[in-house]
């Protein structure tokens, strides 16, 4: 969302201009999002600097972005067992503190720049690494007014997500049915 306001939205790129602009876990670069989204290529955002964090081991259809000659944009890889996850999960990094991002990212952008402005950032990074709070509300129906419709397995759809999200991290108090 923020690449669509900060490349194709007057207000928005007035906004990207002359800033850092990072981006990680991002579909911008797959194949099909490209091609459906914008016709196969990577608007650049006119930050000053754009880093892309890109993990090949995120499951969630990310894809590494290239674009050569721009040397305003600066791709990064950051491998990890952590797949989407931005911090650090078990005992492996997420984007934010893999080992590449902190010599490629945060340390170029913390020289010459103020104690209060890195300190502030480290509390983030910090505030970051707190597991999130997540909620699903899960929907199954399979009757409905006109017999027509009626569906079969929807109910059992949920409980199988529920386990799914279960599996991966939500506590059950977390799930609604």
């Amino acid at each position: 969302m923020s690449y669509d306001l900060f490349t194709y939205d007057d207000v928005g790129r007035k906004l990207a201009e002359g800033r850092i602009y990072i981006t990680l876990g991002s579909q911008i670069g797959n194949t099909f999002v490209r091609a459906r989204m914008w016709g196969g290529r990577v608007a650049m955002v006119p930050a000053k600097r754009w880093y892309h964090l890109f993990n090949k081991l995120d499951p969630a259809f990310t894809a590494q972005i290239t674009e050569p000659g721009q040397i305003t944009f600066l791709p990064v890889e950051t491998d990890s067992p952590a797949g989407h996850n931005p911090t650090t999960t078990n005992g492996n990094p997420g984007y934010l503190d893999h080992p590449n991002t902190l010599t490629k990212v945060w340390e170029p952008l913390s020289r010459g720049l103020d104690e209060a402005f890195v300190s502030r950032g480290l509390a983030i990074v910090e505030q970051a690494a707190k597991p999130p709070k997540r909620r699903a509300l899960l929907v199954g129906i399979n009757n409905y007014p006109d017999p027509a419709h009626k569906l079969n397995g929807c109910v059992n759809d949920v409980y199988s997500v529920s386990a799914l999200l279960q599996e991966n991290g939500f506590l059950p108090e977390d799930i609604t049915a």
